[in-house]
């Protein structure tokens, strides 16, 4: 019997810092849904399953929630609109030019891990998740617009000033095989409360973007976009 997924890898792509190479990948689970710790073996099958064989030498893991796979349905619990997915960062032994040979957005994975680690929103884990909005864009200056105007805008200020945030969101862009721009916005880190009471703030954000001609759900972009056969042909 064929075996199910254990995970999904989206939109790696590579990051240079102080000269070493980095890929970053969200992952959201599929028939796992604890995020393993290590062997190193592990992230080292992560990378051959999108493509690249290398040698890891450390590595990074955020546990987050983003509603860009989640249910958008008014019915849907908070905790299926906005599901707890992971951000991973592995930094490399050797340096690499780039990532060019990865043209699919998303990769099916089979890694896993006998060392697994605790599902980190149990409340005796972590008090608080980062938050992350995803918006895609067809037109890479619309996509600067609306970071711009995210960089700018006074309401913005308000609320993070009610939510005693000192500091913007981060942006991090992320080109999809050269065929749709994508801005991942990293808010901050926020009490299951801000998630079950609407996330005001997070919406705020996503409203910008879809002002500016971003998707901020994966469902909803697949419906209204004619991308499929681009990207998988």
């Amino acid at each position: 019997m064929d075996l199910d997924p254990t995970y999904t890898l989206w939109h790696p792509a590579l990051i240079t810092k102080n000269g070493q190479s980095q890929i970053g990948i969200n992952v959201t689970p599929g028939a796992y849904d604890k995020m393993p710790s290590g062997p190193k073996s592990f992230f080292e099958n992560l990378l051959d399953e999108i493509g690249l064989k290398a040698a890891v030498e450390s590595w990074e893991i955020l546990t987050y929630r983003s509603n860009y796979q989640g249910l958008r349905d008014k019915k849907s619990d908070w905790m299926e609109k906005w599901p707890i997915n992971w951000r991973i960062k592995i930094t490399l032994v050797d340096t690499i030019k780039d990532l060019s040979f990865v043209g699919n957005e998303y990769f099916e994975s089979y890694a896993y891990s006998s060392d697994p680690a605790y599902h980190l929103h149990d409340k005796e884990k972590i008090e608080k998740t980062a938050c992350l909005i995803i918006s895609d864009f067809n037109d890479n200056a619309d996509l600067i617009k609306a970071k711009n105007k995210i960089e700018s805008s006074e309401l913005l200020k308000e609320m993070r000033t009610s939510l005693n945030i000192v500091q913007i969101p981060n942006f991090y862009v992320v080109n999809i095989g050269n065929t749709f721009f994508q801005l991942q916005i990293f808010l901050g880190e926020f009490p299951d409360s801000f998630y079950s009471e609407g996330a005001a703030y997070a919406k705020a954000i996503e409203k910008i973007c879809s002002k500016e001609g971003g998707i901020t759900s994966f469902e909803k972009r697949t419906d209204e976009w004619d991308e499929w056969d681009k990207l998988y042909e």
